[in-house]
């Protein structure tokens, strides 16, 4: 008898502990028992379940503020993983290289180069990778981009990377040159 009045109680909070763990965060965790410390088990549970809701949903507004943050900033924001894909692309580079995000994201940032760095970008990020030694992070410098139609943009790039445990992130922050370089020929 004191078996099944544990057994099944337990076997409850388990599979909604399942539910919960595969993301169904809906759970309604108020398990029927006598036995007081099945409810404070449940109770403490709910809790859990209330504060991965809580977190998530916190995660979810501060990514959504970032995002209005970068998609607003005037000048073009790209960041590359270690090998060179594009992980983000915001709006203001959208205009600057006529490409959208969606059509950009995951392919080699090489793809927004003009030659020779085009063909030797790879070989840039794995020196860096393997020596550690910086040659254009952390400095800003003028370049030529490509624009989506095969023409050259004159950029400004300051470029800057972050490690998280073994991954890296390069951020690019790209400014247009090409009204001011239009004043210039004025």
């Amino acid at each position: 008898f004191f078996g099944r009045l544990l057994i099944k109680p337990i076997t409850q909070l388990r599979n909604m502990a399942r539910d919960i763990a595969t993301g169904n965060h809906d759970v309604d965790l108020n398990i029927n028992t006598d036995l007081i410390e099945i409810k404070y088990l449940s109770r403490d549970l709910d809790g859990m379940r209330q504060a991965l809701v809580n977190n998530k949903k916190e995660i979810i507004d501060r990514e959504s503020r970032l995002r209005a943050i970068l998609d607003n900033a005037g000048e073009g924001i790209v960041s590359i993983d270690g090998n060179g894909l594009i992980r983000s692309f915001n709006l203001a580079a959208e205009s600057i290289f006529g490409y959208t995000a969606d059509q950009v994201l995951g392919r080699n940032v090489s793809m927004l180069m003009s030659s020779p760095h085009r063909e030797k970008h790879d070989d840039y990020i794995n020196n860096y990778l393997q020596t550690g030694i910086a040659k254009i992070i952390g400095t800003g410098r003028r370049l030529q981009a490509q624009h989506k139609d095969g023409r050259l943009i004159p950029i400004y790039l300051n470029l800057s990377v972050v490690q998280q445990d073994h991954d890296y992130t390069f951020t690019g922050i790209i400014r247009d040159l090409s009204s001011e370089e239009a004043k210039d020929t004025q």
